[in-house]
């Protein structure tokens, strides 16, 4: 229980956690994706990357022969 106490603490006494609350998913009951938290452009950096070992792949082959959710039979192919 002590261990908890001191994360809650040492989360509430970090200044750089203290930013903007952000509650939803994009922010807010709009979707904005916006909040008014300014960043130091100049104090930016790239900290990691990520490369795949394969290039991306589609799922299956082909267009989908039918929406099972709507009950669609025979669909138009939408990479066409």
């Amino acid at each position: 229980m002590s261990s908890i106490r001191v994360i809650l603490t040492l989360l509430l006494l970090t200044p750089e956690l203290r930013s903007e609350d952000w509650p939803t998913w994009q922010h807010d009951n709009r979707r904005t994706a916006a909040s008014q938290e300014q960043l130091p452009a100049d104090q930016l950096e790239l900290t990691w990357t990520w490369t795949s070992s394969a290039p991306p792949q589609t799922a299956w082959s082909g267009p989908a022969k039918y929406d099972a959710y709507a009950g669609h039979r025979n669909l138009p192919s939408m990479r066409n």
